[in-house]
């Protein structure tokens, strides 16, 4: 096979005197057959001379090989990092993340990109959660093993989650995980963080209701109205009536309904954990101001929201690898620190 140039594609030179060209859909790139085939397992078995390629190395000519399916730009960078020219990863998106890390995992080149995902998950991850698709970081942090991203990636998914109209899906389908990725990630993951979000919400409108409930138990009349409310729409003229009785409750109660915490039925589809949290912290909302008399029933409000923010660190991406395998039969330790299995949940 000859070395000729494509005139229709732009030749790119990653090894001056390279024996392999990979021909994309607009660019070739000339590299070397040794780099390529240390990168990654499945470029060194397509060299071997059983195939055609291989047998184009053996007689001394360039091997050219055609990729047309996969990707120009994720397999620019795979190839770029097998001869050590990375490309700058400020700009880097979370499709093209995606992208990467999907040829990453066809062709089993984690050595090679291990260390440019890192900086590049790190890159995008300083932007702001708005400009975030969670969902769609988390196959390139599992894929790269980044378990630092990763850890930060799925506490975002939980706290993120806005489950309005999604009741039906599937839990791939809830963080917008396409049938590709499903394929990769391991099964489980995704319905394993959507359960820890139910229950950092349960317990967190649990504690309220047991605040309500405390609040409102000598007043028997109003601990049946506020025991309806807990469950059922709450109308303008609930709340007057919640104004209108008792100096810690009344207020208390009025306060939940305008940030439409009440009822908490409602509340578990309506808000994602960070915004219901951002409700109860809100400064000027006064829930700060009430408490329960009753220690030995309800906690402060404040305890409350404090054990909902620190209730999930995230997924060990250690533990997800190792499934259940159990930590007392595991002599490497897990890199992030942690107590107990921060893994995928039994089903």
């Amino acid at each position: 096979m000859s070395d000729k140039q494509d005139p229709e594609l732009t030749r790119i030179d990653l090894d001056p005197y390279g024996d392999v060209i990979f021909v994309l859909k607009d660019v070739e790139l000339k590299m070397s057959s040794k780099a390529l085939s240390l990168a990654s397992p499945v470029f060194k078995a397509l060299l071997r001379p059983t195939f055609s390629e291989g047998q184009a190395l053996r007689d001394g000519k360039t091997a050219r090989i055609e990729f047309p399916d996969d990707d120009t730009e994720a397999m620019k960078a795979i190839c770029k990092c097998a001869h050590f020219q990375p490309d700058d990863t400020a700009n880097v998106t979370d499709k093209w993340l995606v992208n990467l890390a999907t040829v990453t995992d066809k062709y089993d080149c984690l050595g090679a990109t291990r260390c440019f995902g890192a900086l590049a998950l790190a890159s995008i991850s300083s932007k702001t959660e708005q400009e975030l698709s969670n969902g769609q970081l988390l196959l390139p942090a599992y894929v790269l093993d980044d378990y630092v991203s990763f850890k930060t990636i799925t506490k975002r998914m939980v706290f993120e989650l806005n489950g309005v109209g999604q009741a039906h899906a599937t839990a791939c389908s809830v963080y917008g995980l396409s049938e590709d990725m499903e394929q990769v990630l391991p099964a489980g993951l995704a319905q394993t963080l959507i359960n820890h979000e139910w229950a950092v919400k349960k317990n967190l409108l649990a504690g309220i209701e047991s605040m309500i409930t405390a609040l409102t138990t000598e007043d028997a009349h109003l601990f049946m109205i506020t025991k309806e409310c807990l469950h059922q729409n709450i109308t303008s003229r609930d709340i007057e009536l919640f104004d209108d009785v008792g100096l810690q409750t009344g207020p208390f109660l009025a306060e939940l309904c305008k940030i439409q915490l009440l009822p908490t039925s409602a509340a578990y589809e309506k808000f994602t954990l960070s915004s219901m949290i951002a409700a109860l912290e809100k400064p000027n909302n006064n829930l700060g101001n009430f408490s329960s008399n009753d220690v030995k029933t309800s906690v402060g409000l404040h305890i409350l929201v404090d054990d909902a923010k620190h209730a999930f660190s995230g997924l060990c991406l250690d533990c997800v690898n190792r499934g259940w395998q159990g930590l007392n039969n595991v002599k490497k330790p897990c890199r992030v620190p942690h107590r107990g299995c921060r893994g995928i949940l039994k089903r």
